[in-house]
This record gives structure tokens, C-alpha cells and sequence, in this order.
């Protein structure tokens, strides 16, 4: 089985998807906690800071022209991450940061896996798979709440998961055939003009408010997912996507603390619990 094979992540790619791990956080973090229309934040901001990156990122790629692939990829991922978007603004809209942002991602990390091993673009050792089996009961902990009683909360995050991992293992594959720096520009671009006509029909008066009060934050925002992004394409093409999706998700560490400490929500023996295991399976991964 493809799992018993051997997979590795070096140093500098564990720092990095670390690093990358904080500014998602970060960002969602930030999400959560404004009081602007949270999609057309993450929409405006796409928008541009795909245009502001993409002449940098074009001089600084090695890109050989369009070809087949590129479009496909480009329009799927766009697809994808316009879900993607779409579904966490709804989650965030219906539960707390420190519920939705763990079964989103523990979402994401089963999905991811099992993908991209079905689909035989990734190998993992044993112990890289007992790693990620950590870090997902981690999470769940994390996710055992009483204040979860809403379906609303988990499906919506569910949904969010499995966006996720969707987009991971399309990003994995892509990034074989297009520069990931020029990628995750053109990607950005793509997935705010697909959005665009919801966006300019269905949320004019959002977008209104969003150009008159919240520019700054959606760039900001957007400018911490892009640099986010940009990091875990590089991880992709230089280590397994089941360890890079789920070694970012020590970012649940960072929004959990985030959430108890600055939105004041309940902190719980789970939620301690799920942290221990998330560094535990951090650490496993990394030494698999």
C-alpha cells in the first residue's frame, strides 16, 4: 500500500509550512474577527493582490507559455477556491473560530490524504501515517465541544474540509506544470473573477461597504493568504501533500489560542488536549 511507502520533508520545508502554518492562522484569525461582509473582504482582496503580484511573479518564474494543462488547472482551482471562499465566510458567519477552523481543517487533512494516495501522487511511511493520525485526533479533540449543538456549524465546516482538500491535491499536480509563485497569482485572479458576477449581483450593497470602509483589512488579509499560499505551493513540489496538509494545520494551535484569548471563547480540557497531540503529530511527521 502506497502508505507503507517512504516520504519525506526536510528541514527547510518544515520551518517553512511552520511559518506558513502562523500566517494562516493569522489571517483567518482576522476573518473571523471583522465586522465587513467576510466574502466580498476575501473577493476585493484576491482581486487584487493577484493583479499587484503577477507582473512580480511572471519576471520571477521560469514559465514556458499556455499550454493545455495550464488552463485546465487554472480554471479549476479558481472553481474550487470560489467554493472555498464562498464556504468560509458561511462557516465563520456560523460558529466560533475555535470550532469551525480545527473540523474544517482535520476535514481537509482525511481528504487530502486519502486523494492523494488513491490517486498515487503521494507516498508516506508508516510512521508519517501515524503522525497524521495524531495530529486528526487532535483536532477532533479540539472540536468535541458542548458548544457545538448547531448541524449548521459542522457541516459547513465539513464543507469547507472538503474544498480543501480538493484544491491541495489539484495545487499538488499543478504546481508540477506551472511555476508556484506565478501560480498562485493567476490563481487568485481566476478565483475572484469567477466570483466576481455573484459578487457584483447578489452583494452590491457589501461591496459598497467593503470599498468604503474595509479595503485596507481585505488587502491585508489577502496579502497573509497569498503569502501563505505561495509558501505551501513551494512545500508541495518538495515533500508529500499529506504532510504539508496536515503539518499546516498546527495553525489550529495558533487559531484556538487566538480565539480563547482575543474573541473570549471557552477554553476546555478538550481543547488543551487537542493541542498536546497536534504538537505530538507535528513532531512525528517531521522525523517520519
Amino acid at each position: 500500500m502506497k502508505f507503507l511507502l517512504h516520504g519525506y520533508m526536510d528541514t527547510f520545508t518544515f520551518i517553512l509550512v511552520i511559518s506558513a502554518a502562523m500566517l494562516h492562522a493569522t489571517w483567518n484569525f482576522f476573518t473571523k474577527k471583522t465586522k465587513g461582509d467576510r466574502l466580498t473582504m476575501l473577493w476585493l482582496g484576491q482581486l487584487a493582490v493577484g493583479f499587484v503580484t503577477l507582473p512580480l511573479t511572471y519576471y520571477l518564474s521560469d514559465f514556458g507559455g499556455i499550454t493545455k494543462e495550464f488552463i485546465f488547472y487554472i480554471i479549476l482551482t479558481g472553481v474550487i477556491h470560489s467554493c472555498y471562499l464562498t464556504l468560509l465566510g458561511w462557516s465563520y458567519k456560523a460558529g466560533e473560530v475555535s470550532i469551525v477552523y480545527p473540523v474544517s481543517r482535520g476535514t481537509g487533512i482525511i481528504g487530502t490524504s486519502l486523494l492523494a494516495i488513491i490517486l498515487g501522487i503521494d507516498t508516506i511511511s508508516f510512521v508519517g501515517f501515524i503522525g497524521i493520525l495524531v495530529l486528526i485526533s487532535g483536532i477532533l479533540s479540539i472540536a468535541i465541544s458542548k458548544s457545538v449543538t448547531r448541524n449548521e456549524v459542522i457541516f459547513s465546516a465539513s464543507m469547507v474540509g472538503i474544498s480543501i482538500s480538493l484544491y491541495s491535491v489539484v495545487d499538488k499536480l499543478a504546481v508540477q506544470f506551472i511555476p508556484s509563485l506565478l501560480y498562485g497569482s493567476i490563481m487568485f485572479i481566476s478565483t475572484a473573477l469567477i466570483l466576481s458576477p455573484f459578487i457584483i449581483i447578489k452583494r452590491k450593497p457589501q461591496l459598497l461597504n467593503t470599498l468604503k470602509r474595509y479595503k485596507l483589512p481585505s488587502f491585508i488579509i489577502n496579502v497573509s493568504m497569498f503569502s501563505t499560499y505561495s509558501i505551501i505551493l513551494f512545500a508541495f513540489r518538495n515533500s508529500p501533500a499529506s504532510y504539508v496538509v496536515a503539518l499546516r494545520e498546527v495553525s489550529i494551535i495558533i487559531a484556538t489560542l487566538l480565539g480563547t484569548f482575543f474573541l473570549k471563547e471557552e477554553v476546555t480540557k478538550n481543547k488543551v488536549c487537542g493541542i498536546s497531540l497536534i504538537m505530538l503529530g507535528a513532531a512525528v511527521i517531521k522525523y517520519a
